[in-house]
């Protein structure tokens, strides 16, 4: 959960190729420029980003926030984005956009759980274009108090 400031060069690559994925993206494309910047900016500048790269090309993108639990039901629950102060007030992690539009997605949403989330349970969520939530995932590992969590999936 540390904060990495980014340099403004990698500041703007990063928002460069986090838009074209977007725009590749049938759940993302028809996003406004200040939706972008908010999915996009508050994860980029907390250092809760990551872009997967195929010769040197963007393939996939997978951000997450750390929330508190009145913060994640609305996530998980409703059509709510974290505002910029919410991604990083709890301990409880969850995915809050996973974008492979070239047919990445197994491989880098199991690279993520080994590589950014070892042994740590997480959530993510699955939306529709417009944004309404479809189905909860839970992944499965250890919770804040170190319980075991299983892997399950549930309408919302």
């Amino acid at each position: 959960m540390a904060q990495l400031q980014p340099t403004p060069e990698v500041t703007f690559v990063m928002l460069g190729e986090a838009t074209a994925l977007m725009a590749e993206s049938a759940l993302h494309k028809d996003r406004t420029i200040a939706e972008v910047g908010g999915l996009i900016l508050p994860p980029l500048m907390l250092g809760q980003v990551r872009i997967w790269r195929r010769g040197g090309l963007p393939v996939a993108l997978a951000t997450w926030a750390w929330l508190d639990e009145k913060t994640e039901r609305a996530v998980l629950h409703e059509n709510h984005v974290p505002d910029p102060e919410e991604w990083n007030n709890g301990s409880n992690p969850v995915v809050i956009d996973f974008i492979a539009p070239f047919g990445d997605g197994f491989a880098t949403a199991r690279d993520l759980k080994r590589t950014v989330f070892p042994e740590r349970a997480l959530r993510s969520v699955r939306r529709d274009a417009k944004g309404r939530v479809l189905r909860i995932v839970q992944h499965p590992g250890l919770d804040q108090n170190g319980r075991s969590v299983k892997a399950r999936a549930f309408a919302a």
